[in-house]
């Protein structure tokens, strides 16, 4: 898939998607996962949500790899928290858990290719390194961005923002 987007290669059918579907679709997805591993899934969605001009598959892929990292990373008990609204021209979506969080010295780097923050955990876990390089280059291509936070409370926090589509003609 990197190699893909370095050289421009990746069939992309870039259209006008619902930011909700895909919210939806990752939930479901992914609930037979957190509750095999003892945790809470929950969407927050704001009404109504823009659409963004992406791949809906590769789209699908980013939210899924992060949602699937708060649930690897979480703690028994936990709750991972999938939420989409709109700030200005952008749509903001927020994944957040409350798991054992991200060393602060590793935030930095945590979207380099190879990078693993906990090598023998990301070992066991199955972890190439690759899975937020993808995320964040995915993002890009769509002209969005993503970055990686702690929250306060315990658990780490993961923004993916895109622009919001206008179709010609919009004010």
């Amino acid at each position: 898939t990197l190699s893909q987007l370095d050289y421009g290669k990746m069939d992309m059918e870039m259209s006008p998607i619902p930011v909700k579907l895909i919210v939806q679709n990752i939930a479901s997805a992914m609930l037979i996962e957190a509750r095999g591993q003892g945790l809470t899934l929950e969407t927050k969605l704001e009404e109504p949500l823009p659409l963004i001009l992406a791949d809906r598959n590769r789209m699908e892929q980013v939210i899924a790899n992060i949602v699937s990292n708060a649930i690897k990373y979480n703690r028994p008990g936990g709750t991972v928290t999938l939420s989409a609204f709109s700030q200005e021209d952008k749509v903001v979506i927020k994944v957040q858990d409350t798991g054992i969080g991200i060393p602060q010295e590793d935030i930095p780097r945590l979207f380099e290719r190879f990078y693993r923050v906990d090598k023998a955990r990301s070992r066991e876990a199955g972890g190439t390194g690759l899975g937020l390089a993808i995320v964040r280059e995915t993002a890009e291509k769509f002209g969005g961005t993503v970055t990686a936070a702690n929250r306060p409370q315990g658990g780490a926090r993961f923004t993916v923002q895109f622009p919001r589509y206008q179709w010609e003609g919009e004010p």
